[in-house]
């Protein structure tokens, strides 16, 4: 299991690497990483707002149009997670999970079970300070 820091420098990791807004074609788009104590927006859900890892937010008009968002797993995806992957997916355009590499079959198993529609399922792999991001399937 990785400790909370890690989470953070992983996600900070992911979005950089695979949310990389603004940027020269998509100037109006933002990417917002939840760090914990400095949450990202919040997600309007039935249920109040949930705070996803990472949260790409298209400002191009004056209300905010929720593009992606993606799940960070540190550890095995569990039934908790299901609860929070399904308020987010309902309210974004596209929703990743990403797990450690060797989790993609237990993530997949339970969004399935959640009937979650996941736009992409990604595992990762640390090697020091850099980090491999892959397709799981």
């Amino acid at each position: 299991m990785i400790d909370s820091f890690d989470k953070n420098k992983i996600s900070l990791r992911i979005a950089k690497q695979r949310f990389p807004f603004p940027n020269e074609e998509k100037p109006a788009w933002r990417t917002y990483v939840n760090d914990g104590s400095n949450s990202s927006p919040g997600l309007p859900t039935v249920d109040g707002d949930v705070h996803p890892d990472i949260l790409v937010i298209d400002r191009a008009t004056t209300t905010n149009k929720y593009l992606m968002a993606a799940s960070v797993c540190v550890d095995k995806p569990s039934s908790e997670d299901i609860i929070i992957w399904l308020q987010i997916s309902n309210v974004v355009d596209s929703f990743y999970v990403f797990v450690p590499k060797g989790y993609c079959r237990e993530a997949a198993k339970l969004a399935g079970a959640g009937k979650v529609l996941v736009s992409g399922f990604r595992q990762f792999d640390l090697a020091g300070e850099s980090i491999e991001i892959n397709d799981c399937f």
